[in-house]
């Protein structure tokens, strides 16, 4: 309509959904998280990735994804719930369910 002010990119809204207690692999760059990708047994635990550095992966499968990570070389760091419970004496973090 001719009367109608436009609105200002300022007052847009956005729709956005927030998720609580996911699972996310923030790495330290992008071809990180390709090489992360690549590799078969991770990526089927990835739903989505939600930049070129973060991962989201998917419900339930923390566990298999540390392991995974761990079974590459690499020492994640686990922050939340789950760092709770300090790791064993191997130094691997006990399964969510013990």
């Amino acid at each position: 309509m001719p009367n109608e002010q436009p609105k200002s990119a300022a007052g847009a809204r956005i729709p956005v959904k927030l998720h609580r207690r996911v699972c996310l692999i923030q790495t330290e760059d992008a071809v990180l998280a390709e090489e992360l990708l690549a590799r078969k047994r991770l990526s089927q635990e990835v739903a989505g990735r939600l930049t070129d550095r973060v991962l989201l992966v998917r419900p339930g499968r923390v566990d298999a994804v540390v392991d995974e990570l761990q079974k590459m070389g690499h020492t994640p760091q686990v922050v939340g719930a789950r760092s709770l419970t300090p790791p064993t004496a191997d130094g691997l973090w006990p399964k969510a369910d013990s």
